[in-house]
């Protein structure tokens, strides 16, 4: 039998992921895999939420003859820090 997990500890994964480097949807889906049972139905919400909290930005890398804009998610401390490093 399975566990609601919290939206805290979701976000807590998620951000754990993009503070080590920027990552795909599909590749941070499959990151946070490896330590619990989540889909990226699951995720994506998640995602939005933490975007809409600014505690992520998303990055649409333009691809030529591409159907769908692929997003790359990055987290805003890894900015402020890489930001702080060159002032």
């Amino acid at each position: 039998m399975g566990f609601q997990l919290g939206s805290a500890l979701l976000d807590a994964c998620v951000l754990a992921v993009l503070d080590d480097q920027d990552a795909y949807g599909y590749v941070l889906t499959q990151s946070v895999k490896q330590v619990m049972d989540i889909s990226e139905s699951t995720l994506y919400p998640v995602l939005r939420r933490l975007q809409k909290d600014q505690c992520l930005i998303t990055i649409f890398i333009i691809v030529k003859n591409a159907g769908q804009l692929p997003a790359v998610f990055r987290q805003i401390k890894a900015i402020l820090r890489a930001y702080g490093s060159r002032t």
